[in-house]
């Protein structure tokens, strides 16, 4: 995908937080604010955009790997457990196979 900011001075999260304002209920956007969060060492403001988007858009699967991985970096890993478990039910429902393979290998290592 490729996408072109509005305003070329304008750094990705304050474009994203542009776009979420026309668009607040776009996963995508809401999704990729977040990794700009990480990205600035905001785990916090993160942490609450992927729990609300596991909650609002619970089929968008990229969330939990991510989250999970947030999660397991503040030292919660049976938090960061479950969060890869309830990603990789939601992946076999939607038979999404190569992101199962993802959150089923970060689970094992934790749990093995």
């Amino acid at each position: 995908m490729l996408v072109i900011f509005a305003n070329p001075k304008m750094n990705r999260k304050d474009q994203l937080l542009i776009w979420l304002e026309e668009k607040p209920e776009d996963a995508f956007l809401r999704f990729a604010l977040a990794l700009e969060w990480i990205a600035e060492g905001n785990d916090e403001n993160a942490e609450a955009i992927f729990a609300k988007l596991i909650e609002d858009e619970s089929n968008y699967v990229a969330t939990y790997y991510h989250y999970g991985a947030l999660i397991e970096r503040k030292g919660d890993e049976d938090g960061a457990s479950k969060i890869y478990e309830k990603g990789m039910e939601i992946c076999k429902q939607l038979k999404e196979t190569h992101a199962f393979n993802e959150l089923r290998s970060v689970w094992e290592e934790l749990n093995y």
